[in-house]
């Protein structure tokens, strides 16, 4: 199967939002420090804190075409370095969407602790979440807004998932070509 690296464009992008989900495409859910017992990390009330990861770095993401063709897409530590500095130096930490509603940010709920892994560092994921490869890029959320935390409780939502615009790069589009003609 196909496999294409994403990245983003030079310069600044504001086009960045992350969306809470009910299917993160990184197969990585969340944990919501909460007093229900569901699959969420018991912790308090009152404090309305989701995390995990955002993006993990060099892991295979499925994805269709229009015409149902799947492919793989993966993001590589430098690509998420640069998508998450961008984020935070323009920022971009309210642009929250849910279930993907690109464009319709929902107030009270923003990005309040951001880090890549990095292992030469010491920078790793808290203990209760895999430790993924470095410059995987971890969040946390603080949910304000009631109805969102209402849906997040009731397990509506799991996880993140960024939005952007993202390009392949150059690596993978000599790869296509050469196997195009390969054949």
């Amino acid at each position: 199967m196909e496999l294409t690296e994403l990245n983003i464009p030079d310069g600044e992008q504001l086009d960045f939002q992350i969306a809470l989900v009910d299917s993160p495409a990184i197969e990585s859910d969340f944990l919501a420090f909460d007093k229900v017992k569901q699959k969420f990390q018991v912790e308090s009330e009152d404090k309305r804190i989701v995390s995990g990861y955002a993006m993990i770095s060099d892991l295979p993401i499925l994805r269709r075409d229009d015409s149902g063709k799947e492919y793989h897409v993966v993001f590589r530590t430098d690509s998420i370095q640069k998508i998450a500095l961008n984020f935070m130096r323009n920022g971009l930490t309210k642009n929250t969407n849910l279930s993907h509603a690109t464009g319709a940010f929902e107030s009270g709920v923003y990005v309040f602790e951001s880090f890549l892994i990095d292992s030469e560092r010491g920078i790793k994921a808290p203990d209760k979440f895999n430790q993924e490869a470095n410059g995987s890029w971890f969040i946390s959320m603080k949910i304000e807004n009631d109805e969102v935390w209402k849906s997040v409780k009731d397990g509506t939502f799991k996880g993140f998932s960024v939005e952007g615009l993202f390009q392949e790069s150059f690596a993978s589009q000599l790869e296509s070509i050469f196997k195009k003609y390969k054949n």
